[in-house]
């Protein structure tokens, strides 16, 4: 089967010879959509704008990028995507708890379904030249993750309602909080809402498609001494001491799996010359299999004990976050998930599929909702003052999500639900 890009040339040296139409949008000739639509009209016309618009979604994507919002300061980037949405026509609002919630309203009845992405970064630009574009590529914190996730839902929803398409289901575009800092958006969405058809998240690489929950946990270990001066350090328990040592055997830990482990916050001390009195250190351990994440949960705070009892100081251990590993059965051949890589084969993008998945669709996992993260563009040192993406890719991540949408609104069977 040729490809679009192949089929492309072909009727443009046709139309030059006089023999065939003149060339069009490769999305017009796909002889058909990768999704049901009763409305095949309206949603390429969605498709071929995405192409022709690529430089306005690209200015979109930069302004969404330019407004800091670390977690627990969204509400600037909040009130733009509200009004992104608004001036698209869409009925929209900020929500009490600082999610965003749009909703293209359907025609029939049923559990409405949700494609979101989230609004906060673990780094706010300082200022708009830290998010530039460079060779094709756009630099700065958070541009991938997750201001691309952003640029590509409110850009295929402007799209769509510009087409006149209108969903069968109820169709909600949710951009939430507090992602990063354990899911509290999408967990505060769901509570409110826990009847839902499907839950699509747009936070990750364009062609991931993770229909599982990933388990998390996130621990503060402290340790406390009574402190002193530097010259008794040789007879003073050192707090400090004993974490560094927790950490060391945490490392080595991490050097005999394939889970990922980490030690993402330090604290201790208030001058050099003094022996603190606390020190304190977070670690975020994530695997896919249950037994694995309490194992190796169990092993860590092992360790972290024997470190403490080598210095001896004090311990105390606080739980920050503990989200179980979860699958449904069957997830991977419903129509959801055969949806989603459907649609990616349609854009040319090799589609890589798994039960895993660190996001908010987690949330709707551990809830019995049929749920997945897709990504919307390349690139690479997520969670980085300096992460990037790939200009050129956003375009597939827009057709994407409109064609996510139309997946969401009018291909998936009334309860959507996996087979048991």
């Amino acid at each position: 089967m040729r490809s679009p890009a192949a089929l492309a040339l072909m009727l443009v040296a046709l139309a030059a010879r006089g023999q065939g139409p003149p060339a069009e949008s490769p999305v017009a000739r796909v002889a058909h959509l990768p999704v049901r639509s009763s409305q095949e009209p309206a949603v390429r016309q969605a498709l071929r704008e995405a192409t022709a618009s690529h430089d306005a979604s690209v200015a979109e994507w930069l302004r969404i990028a330019r407004v800091g919002a670390t977690s627990g300061h969204e509400a600037e980037r909040a009130k733009l995507i509200n009004d992104l949405f608004l001036q698209a026509g869409l009925e929209s609002r900020i929500l009490p708890d600082g999610n965003v919630e749009a909703i293209i309203k359907g025609r029939g009845t049923g559990m409405p379904a949700i494609l979101s992405a989230h609004l906060d970064e673990l780094h706010a630009p300082a200022t708009d030249a830290a998010v530039r574009v460079e060779n094709g590529i756009v630099m700065g914190p958070g541009v991938l993750d997750d201001a691309s996730g952003l640029a590509t839902l409110t850009r295929a929803a402007a799209l769509l309602m510009k087409a006149g398409w209108k969903p069968e289901r109820e169709v909600r575009l949710v951009a939430t909080v507090n992602e990063e800092v354990g899911l509290l958006g999408a967990k505060s969405y769901l509570a409110a809402h826990p009847r839902l058809a499907a839950f699509v998240t747009i936070d990750g690489i364009l062609g991931g498609v993770d229909y599982g929950a990933t388990g998390i946990r996130w621990t503060r270990f402290t340790f406390n001494g009574r402190g002193g001066h530097t010259l008794l350090a040789d007879r003073t328990p050192s707090p400090s001491f004993a974490a560094g040592r927790a950490i060391a055997s945490i490392s080595s830990l991490s050097d005999e799996t394939d889970a990922p482990i980490n030690v993402g916050q330090m604290s201790a001390g208030i001058a050099t010359n003094a022996i603190p009195t606390e020190a304190s250190f977070t670690v975020d351990v994530r695997s896919d299999d249950p037994d694995e994440l309490s194992k190796l949960s169990a092993d860590i705070a092992r360790v972290v004990r024997a470190a403490g009892d080598r210095e001896s100081v004090t311990l105390k251990t606080e739980s920050l976050q503990d989200l179980p590993a979860g699958q449904l059965p069957g997830h991977g051949d419903s129509p959801l998930v055969r949806g989603a890589i459907a649609i990616l084969e349609s854009l040319d993008v090799a589609p890589s599929a798994a039960p895993r998945g660190s996001a908010d669709h987690n949330v709707a996992i551990l809830a019995g909702i049929p749920a997945m993260a897709v990504g919307s563009t390349l690139g690479r040192h997520a969670h980085s003052p300096e992460e990037t993406a790939d200009v050129k890719l956003l375009e597939k991540g827009v057709r994407q999500a409109i064609l996510l949408t139309v997946l969401l609104g009018e291909g998936l069977p009334e309860r959507a639900a996996v087979s048991e």
